[in-house]
This record gives C-alpha cells, structure tokens and sequence, in this order.
C-alpha cells in the first residue's frame, strides 16, 4: 500500500492509476468539483473504488426542533457566503452524486447520514468547538 500526496486542484501527473482514492470533507476548498471527478475517473483502475464524503452546511434537525432564524442558522448563512467570496463550494454533498455519474462512474452508492452537532456528549473531549475555525471567514472574506 501507498500513499501519494499533490495538490489536488492541479493536473494529476501520478505514474499509474490506483485501486481507491478517497476525499472527505473538502468543503470549502475545492473551486471546480467537476474536475476533480474527471480526474479521479482518469486515475481510478478498472472495477477500482472512489469515496467521496463530504457535507451540507446547513443544520437542520428530523424532528423539527432547529428554528430557522436562529444563531446558528444565521452563522452557517454567513459561513456560506464567505467561502462563496472566494470561489469555494461551501456545500459538495448534495451535489458529490451527480459529479461522479457525470464524470463517468458507474454503480454509485449515495448514502445521507447525518452528522451531530452539539454540546450533549458526556465525555467533553467529544464536544467540537465550531465557532473559531469560522473566524477567519468573518474577518478576513466579508470584514
């Protein structure tokens, strides 16, 4: 096994194609999502595997307790519209099944799993600050 790092947003000039390539969450970082998946095709062996995961900023609940309107859902707007300042893709997920298939993959498995998010876990080490990483974006992208 191997493990071959490059700027990804740059032609993949690798030496053979792979058995796997995996991306997670690349929100936010990726100006043309398309090209990726083309170039992941180009380097993928036949019957290899890609695994794409990644996310929608967006927070919503399945029982209907997260109130439109409120902080947080105010801060993700924010968030969203200053990654888009600088021409990211703040939100892959919904899009990530459509990419792949128009780049050429066949038996494409689309799974949805939701990702917690809050101050409930007993253990603190669990509990995830999300507010700083966002910071910068506020700062820096939309003053």
């Amino acid at each position: 096994m191997s493990f071959e790092v490059d700027d990804i947003e740059a032609p993949w000039a690798f030496s053979r194609p792979y058995d796997f390539i995996h991306c997670r969450y690349l929100a936010g970082s990726i100006v043309d999502w398309p090209k990726l998946m083309r170039q992941a095709f180009q380097f993928t062996k036949p019957g290899g595997w890609v695994e794409f995961q990644d996310f929608d900023m967006q927070f919503y609940s399945t029982d209907g307790t997260f109130v439109p309107g409120s902080p947080p859902n105010v801060w993700t707007d924010e968030v969203i519209a200053a990654i888009k300042v600088f021409g990211r893709e703040p939100e892959p997920g919904p899009k990530l099944e459509q990419w792949v298939k128009d780049a050429g993959f066949v038996n494409v498995n689309h799974q949805l799993l939701p990702i917690p998010v809050g101050l409930w876990p007993k253990d603190r080490r669990m509990v995830c600050n999300i507010a700083r990483p966002s910071l910068r974006l506020f700062t820096d992208f939309l003053s």
